[in-house]
């Protein structure tokens, strides 16, 4: 179980710089084009995004330990 949530998480993290790299790579070849707001759209949007969705991933971890923390503490009891 462990191993399979390590191998998600690496595959989430390869999957993430992927798309980061786009974004950026886009976004950069769009502002050589003189198509600033599009680069800034796909640059920043893609950005923005990988980000909220790293935040959002750490918190449900967070809150998931926590969980699983009251209830072996129950179970101690």
């Amino acid at each position: 179980m462990i191993s399979s949530g390590v191998k998600k998480s690496e595959r989430g993290l390869v999957f993430g710089l992927i798309i980061g790299i786009t974004a950026i790579v886009t976004g950069g070849l769009c502002a050589a084009l003189g198509q600033q707001v599009a680069a800034s759209f796909i640059g920043g949007g893609g950005i923005v995004g990988l980000v909220s969705v790293f935040v959002i991933g750490s918190q449900q971890q967070k809150s998931e330990r926590i969980q699983k923390e009251k209830l072996l503490q129950e179970e101690n009891k």
